[in-house]
C-alpha cells in the first residue's frame, strides 16, 4: 500500500491495515485455513478483535489483503478524459479497480501461494470478481449510451448487453495477461496488459480463418 502521499492519520490506518493482512497471511501459510482464527490474527497484529472488523469484514479478506471493489476517483476521471476507444478505456478502468482492491503490492506472490493452497478462498475470489463487474458495468453502460446518442449508432442488441459484454471482455483480457505475466496487476504490468489487448484485437479481426 502506497503511503507517501497520505496524511499521518491515513498512514497510521494504512500501517494497521497492512499489519493485520501480514499477520493473517503469515498465520494462514503456517497453520492452514481452519487453524487460523480471527482472535489469533488480532493477537499477532497487536490489535483488538473489534479493531480487526474495522478493517476487514472477514478472515478471507484479511488473508487475501482484499478491499471491496470500488472505482478510484482518478481512474474514473481518466476513463472519461481518455482519447482511447471504449474497449481500451474499459480495460484500463477495470485494471485500476483490481489494483485498488489488492493494494498490498509486495504480497502478490504470497497471495498466489495462498490461493493455490486454500480452496476455501475461491468463493471470496468469485465474490470479488463479481464486484468488479458490479462497479464497472454501470460506468461503461453510461458511456455506451452517450456514444450511441452522439453517433446515432444503432445496436443490434441493447446498450445493457453491450456494456455487459465489454465489461466481461475487459476482465477476460486482464485474466489472459495475468496468466502470461502475474505482474500484470502491478503498476509495472501496463505493457503486459497492452500486449494482451493487441492480441485480442488481432484474433477478433482475423477471426474469419478460425471459422
Amino acid at each position: 500500500m502506497q503511503t507517501s502521499d497520505l496524511s499521518l492519520r491515513e498512514r497510521n490506518r494504512a500501517d494497521t491495515w497492512e499489519r493485520i493482512h501480514n499477520a493473517a497471511a503469515e498465520l494462514a501459510l503456517e497453520l492452514g485455513w481452519t487453524a487460523t482464527t480471527i482472535d489469533m490474527i488480532a493477537t499477532q497484529a497487536g490489535i483488538s478483535k473489534r479493531t480487526f472488523f474495522n478493517y476487514f469484514p472477514s478472515k478471507e479478506d484479511a488473508i487475501l489483503g482484499a478491499l471491496e471493489p470500488s472505482i478510484p476517483d482518478a481512474a474514473l476521471a481518466a476513463f472519461y478524459k481518455s482519447d482511447e476507444d471504449l474497449i481500451h478505456r474499459t480495460v484500463t478502468l477495470t485494471l485500476a479497480v483490481m489494483r485498488a482492491s489488492y493494494p498490498h503490492e509486495a504480497g502478490r506472490t504470497r497471495r498466489q501461494k495462498l490461493i493455490q493452497r486454500m480452496p476455501e478462498l475461491s468463493s471470496r475470489l468469485k465474490h470479488l470478481s463479481m464486484g468488479f463487474e458490479r462497479v464497472i458495468e454501470p460506468v461503461v453502460l453510461g458511456e455506451v449510451k452517450r456514444i450511441g446518442e452522439e453517433t446515432q449508432q444503432q445496436f443490434r442488441n441493447t446498450p445493457e448487453d453491450a456494456a455487459h459484454a465489454l465489461t466481461l471482455y475487459a476482465l477476460t483480457i486482464i485474466r489472459f495477461a495475468f496468466t502470461k505475466n502475474p505482474a500484470s496487476l502491478s503498476e509495472e504490468g501496463d505493457a503486459a496488459v497492452s500486449s494482451a489487448i493487441t492480441i485480442f484485437r488481432e484474433v477478433i479481426q482475423s477471426s474469419t480463418w478460425l471459422s
